[in-house]
């Protein structure tokens, strides 16, 4: 093989990796989660046209789906999914215009848990789980039922604290 198609084949393979790690794609790491800052996490509000929501924020390399911004817009609940611990129901908030970096939601840490939806007043966040139904022991191998958890607001911020079916 010629040096000069070897020069090619290598320089068409710098363009393709350039064109796909391009700092929008790039996945911010999670120290770089206190700059994320101001209403819809940093991005433009919705439009008309369907786009991806905060690439490398919230939609990265893994499997993020269904989300909610709670009525006053300080905290946003998404499902992400990962081979290691399924699915579960991740939050962030902003506290003094910053967002923090996404934790697992208090109600949803042992079950797998999808689909966050909130009450029109925030007070409620309803939730599909494999969680034991009341009076069982297993947990659902197929489907999801439908759960809530309330919201309590004790002094120094919101807590969701109470989950029934």
């Amino acid at each position: 093989m010629s040096r000069r198609i070897k020069l090619i084949r290598f320089l068409t393979l710098i363009i393709i990796a350039a064109t796909f790690s391009t700092p929008a794609l790039a996945k911010i790491s999670y120290t770089d989660w206190y700059s994320v800052s101001g209403p819809y996490l940093g991005q433009h509000p919705p439009g008309m046209v369907a786009e991806v929501f905060a690439p490398g924020l919230i939609s990265t390399a893994q499997s993020e789906i269904n989300s909610v911004f709670t009525p006053d817009g300080n905290e946003f609940y998404f499902t992400g999914w990962s081979k290691e611990v399924g699915t579960k129901i991740m939050v962030t908030r902003q506290t003094k215009g910053r967002w923090s970096k996404p934790e697992v939601a208090s109600f949803s840490e042992q079950y797998s848990n999808v689909d966050p939806a909130l009450s029109q007043n925030g007070q409620r966040i309803y939730f599909g789980t494999r969680r034991p139904r009341p009076g069982k022991q297993k947990i659902r191998e197929k489907g999801f039922d439908v759960w809530y958890a309330t919201v309590v607001v004790p002094i120094g911020g919101r807590l969701l604290i109470f989950v029934v079916r």
